[in-house]
């Protein structure tokens, strides 16, 4: 199937947003299948946005739906936290029965007409107050605003400046503090990042092993060939390790993403556990499938691993 097959799909589809919203197609932005990584299509109106992103042949889900009010799209890729934003989210939330794009390639051009047309419909029937701006089906987000100085003698010092209910309120709670003493000087430090209200991590408890389970599992994880090895608990719990260093990588990346020398230095740890760890790369994958890290990043690791494929 054609791109232009796939545009002609997408125009029958949606064809209920494009009277109002303004459509556009962007091509694939990482390597590998049919289209790169996908088919992006986004539909926008005024802060609006409805993003979809069509998996290829190496995807692990066939059609994937975002949806912005504005504010999230300016926060930096890894904590935008897209997806408590998807059309999948929304539909769980709403006791929807959403199989019906099916996960994986589609077996025929037929199936992928099929699939996206369905998709349509269900956004058209249960998202459409979304599409007309009600975005309170979604967890509310708050805003934390964070200055990190990586500069200080004894070693990076985070700081929280404040939560605020609004992108414009954390960028405004920045922009008077930026002549400020040591900021002035430190502005390069601000962080936005996006929160769930009423949410936290480790809601199932935590591990409590005695230092000789803890040197086991240790062990364990450096020899295991893949997380079928392990429970759900402890596959969860080292998906959640590796989750936590992509982004931090990441983080790192969008810093110094300008300074070439410095960016290849600062992923060359992370490169090396994916070669040496069955793990992180088994975990990588997954984590490169969500939609939470940037396209990027995303290129930028899969380059360097592009021998382990």
């Amino acid at each position: 199937m054609t791109r232009e097959d796939y545009d002609r799909i997408l125009e029958e589809a949606f064809s209920f947003l494009i009277a109002e919203f303004g459509y556009s197609s962007q091509p694939a932005r990482t390597g590998g299948g049919l289209f790169g990584s996908g088919l992006h299509k986004t539909f926008t109106r005024g802060r609006q946005t409805i993003a979809l992103l069509v998996g290829d042949a190496d995807s692990q889900l066939f059609c994937n739906v975002f949806f912005s009010d504005g504010d999230d799209m300016q926060v930096e890729p890894s904590r935008r936290l897209y997806r408590q934003r998807t059309l999948g989210f929304l539909l769980m939330r709403k006791g929807v029965d959403f199989n019906v794009a099916g996960t994986g390639s589609p077996a025929s051009d037929a199936t992928v007409k099929e699939a996206l047309v369905a998709v349509g419909n269900l956004v058209k029937e249960h998202a459409i107050d979304v599409v007309d701006g009600d975005f309170s089906a979604f967890p509310a987000l708050v805003y934390a605003v964070h200055h990190v100085d990586r500069h200080y003698p004894t070693g990076e010092v985070r700081r929280l400046i404040g939560v605020y209910s609004s992108f414009s309120e954390a960028t405004k709670a920045i922009s008077e503090r930026l002549t400020q003493p040591g900021f002035v000087v430190r502005q390069d430090g601000f962080e936005v990042g996006c929160v769930e209200l009423n949410w936290g991590n480790w809601v199932a408890g935590i591990p409590i092993r005695t230092p000789e389970q803890e040197t086991e599992f240790f062990r364990r994880t450096l020899k295991a060939a893949s997380l079928s090895e392990f429970n759900s608990d402890e596959r969860r719990e080292i998906e959640a390790e590796w989750f936590s260093k992509f982004a931090a990588f990441q983080d790192r990346f969008e810093v110094s993403r300008a300074k070439a020398a410095e960016l290849h230095s600062s992923m060359r740890f992370l490169v090396a556990d994916f070669r040496n760890r069955p793990l992180g790369l088994e975990c990588w994958r997954t984590a490169r499938e969500s939609g939470n890290l940037s396209s990027a990043f995303v290129a930028f690791i899969d380059a360097e691993l592009r021998d382990l494929k």
